[in-house]
Parts: C-alpha cells; sequence; structure tokens
C-alpha cells in the first residue's frame, strides 16, 4: 500500500512538474554564475601588475645573489693570498660560510 502511494505521488509530481522546478530551484542556489563576458581591459592590467611584480621579485633576487658572489669572489681571492696555511683555511671557510649566508638571506627576502 505504502509503495503504491510512493509512485502514485511520485508520478503526480513528474505530471504536474513538481520535482524538476524543485531541482531546477536547487542547482540555481549551488551553482556558480555562467558569465561569458570578461572585461578585457580589467584582465590586461590584472596580468601587467602580477608580472611587473614577478619581474620586479627576480630582479631583487638576482641583484643579491650577484652581490654575494661578487663578495665571495673577492674575499677568495684574499683568502688565496694568504701565506699561512691555517690562516688561509680559516679565510677560505668563513668566506663560504658568509656567502651561504648571504645566499640565504636573499632566497628568504624572495
Amino acid at each position: 500500500m505504502k509503495t503504491k502511494l510512493a509512485v502514485s505521488l511520485i508520478a503526480i509530481s513528474m505530471i504536474f512538474g513538481l520535482i524538476p522546478a524543485a531541482m531546477i530551484s536547487a542547482e540555481d542556489s549551488t551553482s556558480t554564475p555562467t558569465s561569458t563576458s570578461v572585461d578585457l581591459p580589467c584582465m590586461q592590467t590584472a596580468v601587467e601588475k602580477r608580472d611587473n611584480a614577478v619581474i620586479a621579485a627576480w630582479d631583487a633576487l638576482f641583484a643579491s645573489i650577484k652581490t654575494a658572489l661578487q663578495t665571495r669572489r673577492d674575499a677568495l681571492e684574499t683568502a688565496w693570498g694568504i701565506t699561512n696555511r691555517k690562516e688561509r683555511t680559516k679565510a677560505v671557510k668563513d668566506t663560504w660560510t658568509a656567502f651561504r649566508k648571504a645566499n640565504k638571506e636573499a632566497q628568504k627576502n624572495f
């Protein structure tokens, strides 16, 4: 008896369009709007701003790394001019430590 009643209610609802109407209203409330228009000048401006920021960040990183490399080059040149082996070893080690620190700092700021 209950199944006949349920089938009858579903059939009546389908005939009168109650289920499709409920499904449409449910879809409308959960779906995202499907707009096909795009604000082209806005997109162009957004792309320009984003890419300029990325370029500036890379320029800053490269400048920091270049400075670290130049400092390392000069310090190693000076260190290898030291004739005392113990002092030279310490100077070379300190130069590489300073370079690694500068390189990590540049990466951190990137």
